[in-house]
């Protein structure tokens, strides 16, 4: 009754030796994704402040529309908006340099800094919450008005 079949046993033998073949064919064929996670940093607002703070060499991008930007926007902030602007950019920036991108809500920061990672930058963090958050939490907003474009 314990006896194992010689036919039982070959195709045991095939799934212990073909399952490792056939993982390491799949991994190899697996595009080298990373993760968003490892591109950039999503940091809370009073973490964005701090890190931008402790940063001699930051770049502080707004990627909100001008029109937005004109309006209020974070001390120091460099309007490149999202729409256009952002391939030149990537072409002129230092990508030494570390790069603390914002928006109106934090979706089209992190979309900025997918970009800036697939363009050669590293050190890249997106606020979270965007300049809601940054008004919600009461930080401080230059209303210095702009010329218009």
């Amino acid at each position: 009754m314990g006896w194992v079949s010689e036919k039982q046993n070959k195709t045991k033998m095939k799934i212990y030796f073909l399952t490792p073949i056939f993982l390491l064919i799949f991994s190899i064929t697996l595009p080298g994704q990373i993760p968003d996670s490892l591109k950039f940093k999503s940091l809370s607002v009073r973490e964005f402040y701090k890190e931008y703070q402790q940063d001699k060499v930051a770049l502080l991008i707004d990627v909100r529309e001008y029109a937005d930007y004109r309006k209020s926007r974070i001390k120091n902030a460099v309007n490149i908006p999202f729409t256009e602007g952002l391939d030149n950019a990537a072409d002129t920036i230092n990508k030494e340099k570390s790069l603390f991108i914002y928006c109106y809500a934090g979706g089209r920061s992190k979309k900025a800094a997918l970009f800036f990672y697939d363009k050669g930058f590293r050190k890249l963090y997106s606020m979270k919450g965007g300049m809601i958050g940054w008004k919600a939490e009461r930080m401080p907003v230059s209303r210095k008005k702009l010329k218009r474009k």
